[in-house]
C-alpha cells in the first residue's frame, strides 16, 4: 500500500505542474485565449490541493498502522475478537469493485476467532508435611532465631537453643489455586492428646521477615517453627510478636515501625502432643484449611508426625 501511495502522489504532483506550465504557456503565446490559460492555472491549483489533502491522509493512516503495530500481539487479537463484525473492520484493503467473496471469508475468519476461556479452579489445595526435625539455633535477646552457619551477628546477645520445625510443601495440583497466604494457629496438648495445655493464635516461619501471613506458591517449601527448646528449661511455645523499634526501618518489603520479636511462654511436660492448623487463604477467600499433628519428647529430642488421636480431623473452630 506505500508503495501504490508514493506513485499517486507523484503522479498527481506531476500532473498538476504540467497543467500550470500549459496554462502558463497559453496566456504567453496566445494572449487572446487568456481565458483558456486561467483555466488550466485553476485545475492545476485544484490538482494541487488534491496532492495535499491526498498526502495528509495517507501521513495520518500511515500514524495510525504504525500507532497499531507497537501495540503488543494480546492487544490487538483482543481488538479484533471484540470489534463489531462490520466492513468497517475488514481487515482486507480492498478497492470498493472488489470481489464480495473477500469480504465474506474475512469475516468468516474473524467470527472462527474466539477467546480462550479462562480454566476454572476446580481442585483442592493440599499441603503435604514433608520433614520434621531437631535443629540447633541462636536465640538473640528479642527471641530472633539464626542458624549457626549463617554466623551470629556482632554484638548479639542470647544463647543457644534446640528448635522443633516442620516443613510443609504446597502441592502442584491442576486446577488448585496457584499461590495463597498461610496463617497457622497450634494447640499444645499432654502427652495422650486429650487435655489442653496451650494455644497459639500465629506461629512463625523460619523464612518470615515481618510477616504473620506467609506467602507460598505451588511447589514451594516453607519451615514452621513448632516449639523451641532448652536443656535447662524444657519445651516453650514460639508466638509470633511484635517489637516497636522508635524509627521507621526501611528494607525490600517495604517500611516498617516494628520488627519480629517473638514471644516464648514454658509448657510444662516432657512428652506433648502438638496440633498445626494450616489456613490458606486467596484473594481474601479460604482455599486451604489442613490439621498436622506431631509428638515431641525430650531428653532424647525427638519430633514425630502422627495421626490424630481422635481418629478424624478436628474442627477447625475448636476453643478452651
Amino acid at each position: 500500500m506505500c508503495s501504490m501511495a508514493v506513485s499517486i502522489d507523484r503522479t498527481v504532483g506531476v500532473g498538476g505542474v504540467t497543467v500550470g506550465l500549459i496554462g502558463t504557456g497559453i496566456v504567453v503565446l496566445w494572449p487572446d485565449k487568456r481565458w483558456l490559460g486561467w483555466v488550466f492555472i485553476a485545475l492545476g491549483f485544484l490538482i494541487a490541493v488534491l496532492a495535499i489533502v491526498w498526502t495528509l491522509a495517507v501521513y495520518y493512516t500511515r500514524r495510525e498502522l504504525e500507532a497499531d503495530q507497537k501495540k503488543p500481539a494480546w492487544i490487538r487479537e483482543a481488538e479484533l475478537i471484540n470489534a463489531p463484525i462490520t466492513n468497517t473492520n475488514n481487515p482486507i484493503f480492498a478497492p470498493v469493485f472488489a470481489p464480495s467473496f473477500n469480504q465474506s471469508q474475512a469475516q468468516t475468519q474473524e467470527q472462527s476467532v474466539t477467546p480462550t476461556p479462562a480454566i476454572p479452579q476446580t481442585a483442592e489445595s493440599e499441603i503435604e508435611c514433608t520433614d520434621c526435625y531437631f535443629g540447633e539455633a541462636h536465640l538473640s535477646g528479642s527471641n530472633r532465631l539464626s542458624n549457626y552457619s549463617d554466623g551470629i551477628p556482632i554484638g548479639e546477645s542470647g544463647g543457644g537453643c534446640n528448635v522443633a520445625q516442620a516443613k510443609f510443601y504446597l502441592k502442584p495440583i491442576p486446577g488448585s489455586e496457584p499461590s495463597m497466604e498461610l496463617r497457622t494457629r497450634l494447640i499444645f496438648y499432654d502427652a495422650t492428646g486429650s487435655h489442653p495445655i496451650r494455644r497459639v493464635s500465629d506461629g512463625v516461619w523460619r523464612e518470615t521477615v515481618n510477616f504473620i501471613h506467609m506467602p507460598l506458591s505451588t511447589g514451594d517449601t516453607r519451615t514452621l517453627v513448632v516449639a523451641v527448646e532448652a536443656p535447662n528449661v524444657g519445651f516453650g511455645t514460639y508466638e509470633y510478636a511484635e517489637r516497636h523499634i522508635g524509627r521507621r526501618r526501611f528494607n525490600r518489603e517495604g517500611i516498617f515501625t516494628h520488627i519480629l520479636s517473638p514471644k516464648i511462654e514454658p509448657l510444662s511436660g516432657d512428652d506433648l502432643t502438638v496440633q498445626v492448623f494450616l489456613t490458606g487463604k486467596s484473594a481474601g477467600d479460604v482455599t486451604l484449611n489442613q490439621e498436622f499433628w506431631f509428638r515431641l519428647s525430650r531428653p532424647k529430642l525427638e519430633i514425630t508426625q502422627i495421626s490424630s488421636p481422635r481418629g478424624i480431623q478436628t474442627d477447625m473452630k475448636t476453643q478452651f
